[in-house]
Parts: C-alpha cells; structure tokens; sequence
C-alpha cells in the first residue's frame, strides 16, 4: 500500500519539484491517497501509533437525532490520534516521492519531453526510456504502415500508367 501511495503522490511532486508550483490538477489523487491511508489507519490496523484496531465499522447511518455527518464510536481525541497518522503517513509517502522524483529527474525531463513529442507512449516505450534513455526503435517508426486504400490505390494507378505506355 505504501507503494501505491507514492505512485499516487507521483503528479502533485512533479510538479512542485519541476515547476516550483502545484496545481489542482492531482486533487483526486490526493484524496485516493488519504483515502488509503485513512484505511490503513482505521480499517486494517496498520500503524504502531494507533495499534490492530479497527475504528471503522463502516456503518455511516444517520440515526434521529443525529447530524448528517459522520457518526464516529470514538472519542476527539482518538479521532485527532488517526487524523495524525493519516498526516504522518502522507508526509512520509510524499518524502519519499519527492526523493525519488529528485534523484531520477533527468528521467522524469525525458518522459516528460517525449510525451509533449509524442502525446502519449506505451509501456514498453515508458520501459524504454527508464532503461535506456530513448525509445525502442520499432518498424513501424523506420517503414510506417501504409493504409490499404493506399496501397490499392498506388498499384492501381501503376498498372494503368503501364497499359497506357504499352498501347501507345
């Protein structure tokens, strides 16, 4: 899971480490991201802090009497506990992102300038570029394909320029 949080928090350090700056533009990634660990805090026990306890009952219902919001079977303070470790949990996933980001960016720069390049790539490409610095030489990038109708069209037009010079 630790992991998947920092794949998600990929988007929102690239673009602070690359342009100074974030954008709104990796908000749903963030809230996957605290969704998770909200999960790893509330549902599955996972953290020392909050210990194998599951604070999480998923049974959300509004009853009489009761707000709207959410109907919690746990004090503030150890709400404040899990929202805590949620935030450790972020911060340190994000520490590690940016870590990454930063002693790989030349490769970031390369996959970044080839995707304004090319607009969009495949694994294999995406492979190619983390491994060896370019993309795959492939055939159809040295001999493109040509559409049937084409090709159709060419010997066609091939055979009647032929007829015409060999009746004249």
């Amino acid at each position: 899971m630790l992991n998947m949080l920092v794949s998600l928090l990929g988007g929102r350090a690239a673009e602070a480490i690359a342009l100074g700056d974030i954008s709104t533009g990796a908000s749903n990634d963030l809230q996957r991201a605290s969704e998770i660990c909200r999960g790893m805090v509330k549902k599955y026990g996972m953290t020392d802090a909050i210990g194998p306890v599951v604070y999480d009952e998923g049974n959300n219902q509004v009853f009489l009497g009761k707000d709207y919001g959410q109907v919690n079977n746990y004090s503030e303070t150890t709400s404040a506990r899990i929202d805590a470790e949620v935030e450790r949990l972020m911060r340190e996933a994000y520490e590690k992102t940016e870590s990454i980001l930063k002693e790989h960016y030349d490769k970031l720069e390369l996959v970044a300038k080839t995707l304004i390049e090319k607009e969009k790539i495949d694994g294999k490409a995406f492979l190619a570029l983390m491994t060896e610095g370019k993309l795959p030489e492939t055939e159809s990038e040295e001999t493109p394909e040509t559409p049937q109708e084409e090709v159709t069209e060419t010997v066609t037009e091939t055979v009647i320029e032929t007829e015409s010079t060999e009746n004249e």
